[in-house]
């Protein structure tokens, strides 16, 4: 029952962080019988969380810790076997602030990760280089919690390259 309450909560955060919060459109680019009613279609992407106990695409592990204790959190993602794996502690669905006064939920980061998206902060927080988006503080793949457009460019090219011949998407943050 303590793991059923957990996941709701986890699916109700990530819901409220990722789910509905961009727009694909379809740009036909060589229209065929199949394909030419998609030009110009918009989609909500929708981002959720489902209990499975088999076939997963995701494994998550939640270790509770003694007050004190700190579990250090994170996402093992293995493109050639499949093996996906995020590492929270039980506390990571709770809002903590940064030292640089920003406010994060890991659980929504970690979950950033699983669509393909890296790290921004830097080197003051175990990064070996700094990069491009170091200085964005209060974006969610940093120190912060906010959502960003670029978050979605790794997995819309997955889409463009797998789905629908002839067709491209680009992404929207409403």
């Amino acid at each position: 029952m303590e793991r059923r309450d957990w996941h709701n909560k986890a699916d109700s955060i990530i819901w409220n962080q990722w789910g509905n919060k961009f727009i694909m459109l379809a740009v036909v680019l060589e229209p065929t019988d199949a394909n030419k009613y998609l030009h110009r279609m918009e989609f909500n992407l929708e981002f959720d969380i489902q209990w499975v106990t088999s076939n997963e695409h995701w494994t998550v592990n939640v270790t509770k810790v003694k007050p004190g204790k700190k579990l250090m959190s994170g996402t093992k993602l293995n493109k050639i076997t499949n093996e996906n794996t995020i590492y929270l502690e039980y506390n990571d669905l709770k809002l903590k602030y940064t030292d640089l006064g920003n406010h994060q939920t890991t659980l929504k980061h970690e979950f950033g990760h699983t669509i393909y998206v890296d790290d921004e902060y830097g080197e003051d927080y175990g990064q070996d280089f700094d990069g491009p988006y170091v200085e964005d503080r209060h974006a969610l793949m940093n120190l912060g919690n906010e959502l960003r457009a670029r978050y979605i460019y790794d997995l819309k090219n997955i889409i463009n390259d797998q789905f629908i011949s002839g067709v491209q998407f680009t992404s929207i943050l409403k």
